[in-house]
Formats: C-alpha cells, structure tokens, sequence
C-alpha cells in the first residue's frame, strides 16, 4: 500500500509504501521532495519515468 506523508511544520512531502508481504513488514520510500526557499528540492525519487521531468512539464521546476 502506498500512503502520502506530509511533515505538519515544514514543506517535506513522501510517498512511501507500507504494509506486509510474505509475513514480511515492507516499508520504503519512493519519492521525497522538499520545498526549500521556494524551490521544489527532490531528495530522493524511486520512481519509474523520474519525478523532474514531470515538474518541467507542469512547468513547476525548471532546469
């Protein structure tokens, strides 16, 4: 199951998954973005196509 955290005192976002397979506990983060001075930071991105490059798109980050 993926669930999306917000850090209640700053702009810290994640999206982690969490839960059990094979009586095994899974937790992992898949993406995690900071907003730091107005700019979208990305500490951490575990997804397939690559989070940037759909900020660019939005036209929300650029390069």
């Amino acid at each position: 199951m993926s669930r999306r955290v917000k850090c209640q005192n700053s702009d810290r976002y994640q999206v982690v998954h969490v839960g059990w397979s094979n009586k095994r506990r899974v937790y992992s983060c898949v993406l995690h973005l900071d907003i730091i001075d107005g700019k979208i930071w990305i500490q951490h991105d575990g997804t397939e196509g690559g989070i940037a490059l759909e900020l660019i798109e939005a036209r929300l980050w650029r390069c």
